[in-house]
């Protein structure tokens, strides 16, 4: 045990307003106080952030102190003895309230913080009723602009620093910072610079007055006007916790909510504001049917027979083989399962596929009989515990952003080293103790090297000339192998467009390292993944949209393993191994692919890695889409469903950590638009195999008994925080 360790377990005595505890050395008084239920009042105090004591609100009395101390800064003694609520506390707490008012002007009525306010809060329980103050407050030419999405109001900042403190301790973007000193301090940035750090929406939800506001938001009414509903971000895989603000069924606002094993608290601006495609002005409200070359509206029984009838003129006349299907990583849990059922006992085709495409079978497969000796599948709670990270062909500050501010602290704050394989440099470059750099597509050569270090007891010098002469750094090659051999808890992160042969010589490092060291450590592990690329990548994985893999993994050509789901389903799987998501999209592969169906929105999250969906209708006699807009691919389509977004849903989303999470509907949908699974169930209807679902909580229970990884998981188990696949 460490003497950080001995000190967690050390536990010292004090009384707090009479009231006994027992509590961590280290502990802070105001964090000792909570655990007792006994408020005191803050504003600069933030449980993730180091304390500063800049406000003064935290004022207390100790017994044997002359002065007041502040409770945020000050640490737990043993025999302590607290009062927060004494005539010297109650009155060093209204003076300093007195204080921040003297200059803070009295706008509460059009602050976009009015309402929900910590400073109307403490000032209506701690402060003083009338003002003393006779002469004019300060004021300032407003707002000033301090980027792309804030706006700073000078005169009601109370210079509590959250935002420079998170900017800089938690994000290491100080682009924010106090200017000038004194009376005079302000936040400002410096001359001709922004605030542009992709993590600066934070500080507004963080900010205790309305000093900071969202140019988005700004305005826009009162917080009594609104309700708040749980939701999911959808802008990449960490599967942030949201809360939305809804006024009259519109998005008005995106809110961090807190789940330790997901976001840690944040949201990156890609969340925070990227919500606009679901206000626009030019989503699908019907759907559509194209006629003389135009798509024109028509109701969903009509749209619902014109697709049925197509499909079944087209099988009859082509085969079953010459249909295809295509998910976007954006549909839900539920929508992905039904829609390979839809097509492989519907439709009775295997071409069933997910676009864009990462190598997450290649890892499930990996893994199979392998997590074992250390070996773990990769969850975020593992960057809390880890002494080394290693992030191979991955830029995570830009993939998965809010995970890239979890492996900042667990590098800033509990000194985990990192060592990053990477062509470029990153934001999380500055972070690392090594930095291996190749040449784009050759990472193969230091994975190699690193190998014959660790697995193979290579020297320095052995490996000099090869790394010399592909440009690497022999000794930093070295050193990092070292580092990789002893740490004791490893997480070793993986992008998700790396070759092949890149994945599988990572897992092969990894088993190779516990197999050499196992013995030397009891707690020695090893945590392995893949950084999924979107939303629900990891789902629709899972859940079967793949043309060789039933969901779980299941082989399609496996007579023993599907036969669980033939027997489910009623009905014998078709056999011919069915075409990938790019064979289907290349011109309906020369003529074998008739008929496509794409399901799901090809909005800027999915395109944002990916680029733009490359569909060619050459040889397609018929395609059929649903989407939120009328995108690209569905101006091309014969027939175009309208469907909810992620906010006008129920549904389940899987992470890239391989937690599942559930959302419900915040807002009714806009039109006529269906979830994806609703307009499966009236389409399978229309073709006479009608599916017997009521809610996606019916289709969640099917998979639960179908798939083991989900075995057990249903919608009140998930509650709040989801579960972590097994």
């Amino acid at each position: 045990m460490d003497k950080a360790e001995e000190r967690e377990f050390k536990s010292i005595s004090l009384a707090i307003d009479g009231k006994a505890i027992s509590v961590p050395e280290g502990t802070l008084v105001i964090e000792a106080a909570r655990m007792l239920g006994i408020e005191i009042p803050y504003f600069c105090y933030h449980p993730k952030m180091d304390p500063v004591g800049a406000c003064r609100m935290c004022l207390v009395e100790a017994g044997g102190r002359a002065k007041l101390i502040t409770a945020c800064t000050t640490r737990v003694e043993e025999g302590m003895t607290i009062s927060t609520d004494s005539i010297s506390a109650r009155k060093g707490q209204k003076d300093v309230l007195e204080f921040l008012l003297t200059n803070h002007p009295l706008d509460c009525p059009v602050c976009d913080k009015g309402g929900e306010c910590p400073l109307q809060d403490n000032t209506y329980k701690y402060g003083p009723g009338v003002s003393r103050f006779t002469i004019n407050k300060w004021g300032f030419k407003k707002p000033v602009e301090l980027g792309p999405y804030i706006l700073l109001d000078r005169e009601r900042c109370i210079m509590c620093m959250r935002c420079t403190r998170f900017s800089d301790e938690i994000a290491g973007h100080p682009q924010i910072g106090v200017i000038n000193s004194g009376r005079g301090s302000e936040i400002g940035v410096m001359h001709g610079q922004e605030f542009n750090s992709i993590f600066s929406g934070n500080t507004i939800e963080i900010c205790p007055v309305g000093a900071l506001t969202s140019k988005l938001f700004r305005f826009k009414g009162r917080p009594w006007e609104f309700s708040n509903r749980p939701g999911i971000c959808v802008n990449c895989a960490v599967g942030c916790n949201i809360n939305w603000t809804i006024r009259k069924h519109e998005i008005l606002r995106v809110l961090s909510r807190e789940n330790p094993d997901a976001d840690d608290g944040w949201l990156c601006d890609r969340g925070r504001f990227g919500y606009a495609h679901i206000n626009s002005p030019d989503r699908l409200t019907s759907p559509l049917i194209k006629r003389n070359g135009r798509l024109v509206p028509a109701g969903w029984d009509e749209a619902i027979s014109f697709a049925a009838k197509r499909l079944d003129e087209i099988t009859l006349k082509h085969g079953n083989e010459s249909i295809g299907g295509i998910g976007f990583p954006i549909i839900t849990n539920e929508e992905a399962y039904l829609f390979q059922k839809f097509m492989r006992k519907v439709v009775g085709s295997n071409n069933i596929d997910h676009w864009p495409k990462g190598n997450g079978v290649i890892i499930e497969k990996l893994f199979e009989g392998s997590a074992k000796n250390g070996l773990k599948r990769f969850a975020y709670s593992h960057l809390d515990e880890a002494d080394l990270i290693f992030l191979v062909g991955t830029d995570i500050s830009q993939d998965q952003p809010v995970l890239d501010l979890r492996l900042k602290k667990a590098v800033g704050k509990r000194g985990a080293r990192l060592i990053i394989l990477h062509h470029g440099k990153t934001d999380l470059t500055r972070y690392s103790d090594h930095w291996l750099q190749y040449k784009e597509g050759e990472e193969m050569l230091p994975i190699e090297l690193l190998k014959r270090i660790i697995l193979r007891g290579a020297k320095e010098e052995e490996i000099k000339g090869e790394a010399e002469a592909a440009s690497f750094s022999a000794r930093l090659l070295y050193e990092a192998g070292m580092a990789l051999s002893s740490s004791r808890r490893t997480v070793i992160l993986l992008g998700n467009n790396l070759p092949d042969g890149v994945i599988h010589a990572m897992f092969d490092l990894a088993l190779g390292v516990l197999r050499q060291s196992g013995e030397r450590h009891d707690d020695q592990w090893i945590s392995l993944g893949l950084l999924m690329g979107h939303a629900n990548s990891q789902g629709v994985l899972d859940m079967g949209l793949d043309p060789d893999y039933l969901p779980g993994y299941v082989r399609i050509d496996l007579d023993g393993p599907r036969a669980r789901f033939e027997t489910a389903w009623g009905f014998n799987l078709p056999r011919a191994k069915g075409l990938s998501a790019g064979q289907m999209l290349n011109g309906g592969n020369n003529g074998a692919i008739r008929a496509l169906f794409l399901m799901g929105s090809d909005q800027p999250s999915v395109q944002s890695s990916s680029g733009a969906l490359d569909l060619k209708r050459e040889g397609i006699e018929f395609l059929l889409v649903s989407d939120i807009t009328l995108s690209d691919k569905a101006r091309m389509a014969d027939v175009v469903f309208p469907s909810c977004t992620h906010a006008e849903k129920d549904g389940t989303f899987t992470n890239a950590g391989r937690r599942v999470q559930s959302f419900q509907k915040a807002i009714r949908p806009v039109g006529d638009s269906l979830s994806e699974w609703q307009i499966l169930c009236n389409l399978a209807i229309e073709m006479g195999e009608p599916f017997n679902y009521l809610s996606v909580s019916d289709i969640m229970d099917e998979i639960s008994g179908l798939v083991p990884a989900y075995k057990g998981i249903n919608y009140p188990l998930l509650g709040d925080k989801g579960v972590q696949l097994p």
